[in-house]
């Protein structure tokens, strides 16, 4: 599949001549790759002019509008993907500008997916990589286009205990998977040092990390917490936002300023009030959909994940939720950080433009099999795409309150990114470490095979917050390793 879709990439005409129709004499050549779900179109005029490209069933009939109309590389070059398409499927479609292209283009059969029926994790190998290199949590990652693995933190002391005020949000890359070992890019000093409270009585938190055309994003929120009956404690978010880096994490920038990044990492303003999105509780608890390195490419052509980028928040909760929901925004739509941009899953078939919403509130909850227990969802989720099955993982976590310094872990899988998710495994940390927030170290989910202890996933967790933050205890960075079953 993969070497199918770069031959197509490689194609700088049309889809073939016997079904290109141009509209004109000197009409620009239209690069056209299709998947499953969208064509691609790429295109340069000979003037400068704002270009816009949709597809339909019939030629003349072009109903279904690009993900990303008026999005240019430059004033004369334009790229456009059409996304909600059936797949195996004739349409016609449609390029305008200053010129106008049309011609009709067949979909890629749906990409092979298998079940996966269990997922087995190595409850008796968990490692620390490097004993005591850092504290913390959290440990979100991806591939940018360096090849190199970056990495977040929340609550910490920075890779190699470097600092004893520590960091509320660290930023930092490995400079070896084998072993795991990690460098500081980014203390991030803007939002406070350990812990740290800043004026509005939460602490600053980040949450998934994304790697796109060289640029890299991260989702943030202020926590607070309070103490339920009948659970442990419940640490609540508000004021959600996406930030971004275009040099690999130096300087920051938010939706607030986004062309003008600093090095103390860019804290939306007023702290405690400022919000990217709708609500002071949308999207304050969020990560990130993962597919493959540097998630600009068009490696991963499945569930329309090449025109939008998807998220998965808890909205107001990091743990310990009732319910998960999904946003999406335009991939060429995310540099700019404007919440106006993101749009809310309302149920259905996802792949869909109909089943999403710009009001939040009308976002449905995913479904999950069997239902989870009210306390069970966690907004600190991880839903990770495995491409040697076609399948996504979601990782999820609760303090379970069967004992003190106790967890459980929830693993789903599903065919799409808005599920349904089916269960496929339970693994109880009782009294060993407390262990939460398992992260998908991307590189292992790239290279994992099905039913194959020699290739597993390798999972990022730390544990049992509750003895932050001396040298011993389990709040460090912690591994396992989990293989992929289906059969």
């Amino acid at each position: 599949m993969r070497k199918a879709i770069a031959s197509l990439l490689a194609l700088a005409v049309f889809a073939a001549p016997a079904q290109a129709r141009m509209g004109g004499a000197g009409a620009p050549p239209v690069l056209v790759s299709p998947s499953a779900t969208t064509v691609y179109l790429a295109w340069t005029e000979g003037a400068a002019a704002v270009g816009g490209a949709a597809c339909g069933p019939t030629q003349g009939s072009y109903t279904q509008a690009a993900a990303d109309n008026a999005a240019q590389t430059s004033s004369t070059s334009h790229a456009s993907i059409v996304t909600g398409l059936v797949p195996g499927s004739t349409v016609w479609c449609q390029t305008t500008a200053n010129t106008t292209n049309t011609f009709r283009v067949t979909t890629l059969p749906a990409p092979p997916s298998t079940p996966v029926t269990s997922v087995t994790i190595d409850t008796i190998h968990v490692v620390q990589p490097v004993p005591n290199q850092i504290q913390g949590d959290t440990f979100y990652n991806c591939i940018s286009n360096d090849n190199t693995t970056y990495v977040n933190a929340d609550d910490n002391h920075n890779f190699g205990n470097s600092s004893s005020s520590g960091s509320n949000m660290l930023f930092g890359k490995f400079i070896s998977e084998s072993p795991l070992t990690g460098a500081n890019i980014n203390t991030m000093p803007g939002f406070g040092t350990m812990t740290q409270l800043l004026s509005d009585n939460a602490a600053a938190k980040e949450g998934g990390l994304f790697c796109l055309n060289g640029n890299i994003y991260m989702t943030y929120g202020r926590e607070a917490w309070i103490t339920r009956t009948g659970f442990p404690t419940l640490f609540t978010f508000t004021g959600g936002a996406v930030i971004k880096s275009t040099d690999h994490g130096v300087t920051w920038a938010n939706h607030q300023s986004p062309n003008s990044p600093t090095t103390a990492g860019a804290v939306p303003t007023p702290v405690g009030t400022a919000t990217m999105f709708q609500s002071m509780t949308d999207m304050a608890a969020a990560t990130f959909v993962m597919y493959g390195a540097d998630d600009g490419t068009l490696g991963y052509r499945v569930d329309n994940a090449d025109a939008y980028v998807y998220f998965v928040t808890g909205n107001a909760t990091y743990n310990n939720g009732n319910a998960l929901y999904m946003a999406r925004v335009p991939r060429a739509k995310l540099p700019a950080l404007n919440g106006a941009d993101y749009t809310y899953f309302t149920g259905g078939d996802g792949a869909l433009d109909a089943n999403w919403s710009a009001t939040q509130s009308a976002a449905a909850a995913l479904s999950f099999s069997p239902t989870p227990a009210a306390g069970t969802l966690s907004g600190s989720t991880t839903i990770q795409y495995i491409p040697s099955v076609g399948r996504y993982l979601l990782f999820d976590w609760w303090d379970n309150g069967i004992s003190a310094g106790s967890t459980q872990w929830l693993v789903y899988e599903s065919q799409h990114p808005w599920g349904p998710w089916a269960l496929v495994n339970t693994t109880d940390w009782i009294g060993n470490g407390a262990f939460y927030n398992p992260a998908v170290l991307m590189r292992s989910a790239l290279a994992a095979a099905p039913n194959d202890a020699s290739h597993p996933l390798t999972l990022l967790f730390s544990g049992d917050y509750t003895t932050c933050c001396g040298v011993g205890g389990y709040y460090h960075l912690w591994t396992t390793t989990a293989v992929v079953n289906t059969h």
